[in-house]
């Protein structure tokens, strides 16, 4: 049944997070759901590991680091706010296992 409901999680997440369409290009009374989704800012810190510029090397070409600068322009990712994205992450993960858990105890109080 699990694997029934993923794509119910997943594919939302996909969207929202700015792999398909960009942010701007979501009609406003939907984009709020982006704030709620965990890939969006999982994919803000990889997108900032990986070519933010903890990534700088001198020895590349000055085109690659523009490359790399409108990749996170693109995708709307401050880099001045990575912890912001590590805390809403975290704050995601604890919101919502505490959810189930309440859903679950709500279940099996009302089971019996």
């Amino acid at each position: 049944m699990a694997n029934q409901a993923a794509p119910a999680i997943f594919v939302p997440q996909l969207l929202f997070a700015g792999f398909f369409i960009r942010a701007e290009q979501i009609q406003d009374w939907l984009s709020w759901v982006q704030y709620i989704c965990s890939l969006k800012y999982a994919m803000n810190l990889f997108v900032l590991n990986e070519f933010g510029s903890s990534s700088y090397d001198s020895s590349r070409p000055a085109m690659v680091e523009m490359v790399h600068e409108s990749i996170i322009n693109q995708n709307d990712i401050d880099p001045d706010n990575w912890w912001l994205y590590y805390v809403i992450l975290l704050a995601l993960v604890v919101v919502f296992r505490a959810l189930s858990i309440a859903a679950l105890a709500w279940r099996a109080s009302t089971y019996f």
